[in-house]
């Protein structure tokens, strides 16, 4: 599977299943470090379908706004650029 696709199948699931098992079955804050990471790797349909993803899954997890540490207040600033917020 490209990475373009499982980036989407796997924030996918992490956000659907916030509150479930699945997130502990996998690394979902790994995975979307990873996919953050490779951002600019991505056609710019992907990068966006990926920044809604992590934004929602983010905000799942509060992470996205109140105390964050300096990364990851970078890490929202860059999402929010792309999504034109």
């Amino acid at each position: 599977m490209p990475p373009n696709e499982r980036y989407l199948y796997v924030l996918n699931k992490c956000v659907e299943n916030v509150d479930e098992e699945f997130p502990n079955m996998i690394d979902c804050n790994g995975v979307a470090l990873d996919a953050y990471t490779h951002m600019d790797e991505l056609n710019e349909t992907d990068k966006l379908k990926v920044a809604k993803l992590l934004k929602v899954y983010w905000q799942s997890v509060n992470k996205w706004k109140g105390k964050q540490g300096l990364k990851q207040k970078e890490r929202v600033k860059k999402i929010k650029q792309i999504l034109g917020e």
